[in-house]
């Protein structure tokens, strides 16, 4: 009797990240919740007005290139099931391996640049390639190593005090992200629903 695999279709990926993270406040909660899971001292969630830019940063542990390809990358596959009490004793908050989606919820081109001790990498997607026709093996994010820092990576940003703040608690490890392509308006009602 023939063997015949699963499959499945790229835009379930995206199915299952606005199933269960509809509301932009969700979907900005899920991705707060990896920073404590990260055992991230500060959060820092940024929007720029005048780039339309989302960052979102983390002084946490980072993220390893096995821990990226096994488990960033493969949905459902989360590390916090094997693993759910962090180094500083937190109780993990997600397991489910769908957190990630909610940077689909948030927009279309997400950046980021995840720093452990020894090493540095940076990932780029573009969620709007899970439109197209094909399985979810056919789409592709990018993932690189890296020689810049944190800090590096704000460049860009017209807040000079926010760069000073990156400078004075982001020089170890971390994750930020650097969202483009927004899907929501963020007028100044929705930064303070967000702030809330």
């Amino acid at each position: 009797m023939a063997k015949i695999p699963f499959n499945v279709h790229a835009y379930t990926a995206r199915l299952i990240g606005r199933e269960n993270v509809s509301k932009l406040e969700g979907a900005i909660l899920e991705l707060i919740k990896n920073t404590y899971d990260a055992d991230a001292s500060i959060c820092v969630l940024y929007f720029e007005n005048s780039t339309n830019t989302l960052y979102i940063a983390d002084n946490g542990i980072g993220m390893k290139k096995k821990i990226i390809e096994n488990h960033w990358m493969t949905i459902g596959n989360s590390s916090k099931r094997e693993k759910f009490v962090t180094e500083k004793g937190r109780i993990q908050t997600g397991a489910k391996g769908i957190g990630r989606f909610a940077l689909d919820r948030v927009s279309d081109v997400c950046q980021m640049l995840t720093v452990t001790h020894d090493t540095k990498y940076e990932w780029n997607v573009d969620w709007s390639n899970f439109n197209g026709g094909g399985t979810i093996t056919q789409v592709f994010a990018d993932l690189d190593p890296v020689d810049y820092t944190i800090h590096d990576f704000f460049y860009r940003a017209k807040n000079e005090a926010l760069k000073d703040l990156i400078r004075s608690k982001f020089s170890g490890t971390g994750t930020v992200f650097k969202l483009n392509s927004l899907r929501d308006e963020w007028s100044n009602s929705l930064v303070q629903k967000i702030k809330k």
